[in-house]
Order: C-alpha cells, then sequence, then structure tokens
C-alpha cells in the first residue's frame, strides 16, 4: 500500500484520508437519497391510497384555471 501512496511524498496521508472521506460523503449523499427517495414514494402512496390528489394536475386543468 505505501508503494501506491510514494509518489505524493510526504502528503500521501492526508491526500488518502481526503479521498476516502471525499468516497464515504459520495456513498452517504447516495444512501440517503435513496432512502428519502423510497420514503417519500411511500407517503405519496398513503395519500393516494387515502384519496388526497396533487392539486396541480394535468396541462389541461392549468388552461382551465387561466380563463
Amino acid at each position: 500500500m505505501t508503494d501506491l501512496l510514494a509518489p505524493f511524498g510526504e502528503h500521501a496521508g492526508f491526500i488518502a484520508a481526503a479521498y476516502a472521506i471525499a468516497v464515504m460523503v459520495i456513498a452517504g449523499l447516495i444512501v440517503w437519497v435513496r432512502l428519502d427517495g423510497a420514503h417519500q414514494l411511500r407517503q405519496l402512496e398513503d395519500l393516494e391510497r387515502r384519496g388526497i390528489r396533487r392539486q396541480a394536475g394535468s396541462a389541461d386543468d392549468m388552461e382551465d384555471r387561466r380563463t
């Protein structure tokens, strides 16, 4: 492993740590977005099951509202 970091000299530990932290942050964001998306879909399905629909409808509905 140290052979891989040798070209970076005395800053190798900092560079490796920075990359590791960046990878962990990006992975955490991906997990968070996926979990939140699933949660939002469950909430939307629950609202639709209870008969609550979105207020903004199709483009035709928007045309009706303008006139």
